[in-house]
Order: structure tokens, then C-alpha cells, then sequence
């Protein structure tokens, strides 16, 4: 054995949420948790609405059905339901977002990216001990290096997702980003 490690683990030393108990956390990954924007900045509610159906609503963007369930904008429900399951923290993130009507807006993409980073601190805020923010940007557009630097600094996000990248993969710089995206999925 190196000199300093340890063959025993001490519970005791373990700093989480929920207190010594838990040895490890629990991390949602892949939270889906999305604010309501209010009324339509960037023109695209029509395009993107869906159909009522029961508490939630059937949507259909480029022939993609999906259903947007009402739970993924009651921030409380999902906060109560991930402490009875023992889940520690959350990342939050909405890269769908931002590509999505950055697409179809007629605002620029930054604009838009702003506004979907914004609404994500808005919802870490709410609970900052055991939520992170993901940020989201295309790594590719040289508007928004300003914002990965805001994400990473004065937001005090965990981390980026990139988008954009498939309409660029034939340049070095889309290959790269991508390798690298791969690598640390």
C-alpha cells in the first residue's frame, strides 16, 4: 500500500446533503427541469406549441412527437420527489432549449442562449446547496465566447453542453469539440 492511503473508509468524513449517513451522493444528471417563459421573446410559440393533452401537452417539432409532461416545470415537486428518493443533487441544463429556438428564432442565437442560461440560474438559486447549473452555448460561434466565460465565472455554473456542432462537423474545430464531448460523456 502507497504511504499515507488508508485501508479503511471513514462514514464520518463523508460531507453530503443529507449528512454522514449517505456515503455516497446521488446526482441527477439529466434533470429535466425547465422554467415557463413568459409571453414569447423569441417569436417561436406558435411553431413550438402543444396539443392539451390532460395535465401535460403533446408537442411535434420536426415530426418528433414528444410529450412535455407538467412535472418538468414544478420545481418544488421534483425537489420533494428527489429528496424521498435519496437523490443529493441535480444538474440542471436545457441544451434542447437553447438549440431548438435558436433554430427557429429570428433573434440572434446568443439572445436566445442568454436567455435559457438565465432562466437555469434562476432555477439553481431556488436551491443552491443541491443544484448546479450546465450551461449552454455553441462552442463554434465566436459571439459566445463571452457567455462561456460568464457560465463559468460569475454564474458559477459546473459546466457547458455544446450545441451547433452538426452543422459544422466537417471543420477541425467541430471534430475536436466532439471528440472531446465523447470522451467525457
Amino acid at each position: 500500500m502507497p504511504t499515507g492511503a488508508r485501508s479503511t473508509f471513514d462514514v464520518s468524513e463523508v460531507s453530503s446533503v443529507n449528512g454522514p449517513s449517505c456515503v455516497s451522493p446521488i446526482i441527477d444528471i439529466h434533470t429535466h427541469c425547465a422554467a415557463r417563459t413568459q409571453g414569447d421573446p423569441f417569436g417561436v410559440e406558435e411553431t413550438l406549441r402543444g396539443v392539451p393533452a390532460g395535465k401535460h401537452a403533446v408537442t411535434n417539432y420536426r415530426g418528433l412527437p414528444a410529450v412535455s409532461y407538467r412535472e418538468m416545470s414544478d420545481f418544488d415537486l421534483q425537489q420533494d420527489v428527489c429528496a424521498k428518493a435519496g437523490i443529493t443533487g441535480r444538474i440542471i441544463s436545457n441544451p434542447f432549449a437553447a438549440e431548438v429556438i435558436a433554430a427557429i428564432s429570428s433573434k440572434p442565437a446568443i439572445d436566445v442562449v442568454k436567455h435559457v442560461n438565465d432562466q437555469n440560474a434562476a432555477i439553481v438559486a431556488r436551491a443552491p446547496a443541491t443544484n448546479w447549473g450546465l450551461g449552454t452555448l455553441n462552442p463554434l460561434d465566436k459571439n459566445m465566447i463571452a457567455e462561456g466565460e460568464r457560465l463559468m465565472g460569475p454564474m458559477g455554473f459546473k459546466g457547458e453542453e455544446f450545441f451547433g456542432l452538426d452543422d459544422a462537423s466537417d471543420t477541425p474545430e467541430a471534430r475536436t469539440i466532439s471528440r472531446i464531448k465523447n470522451v467525457t460523456r
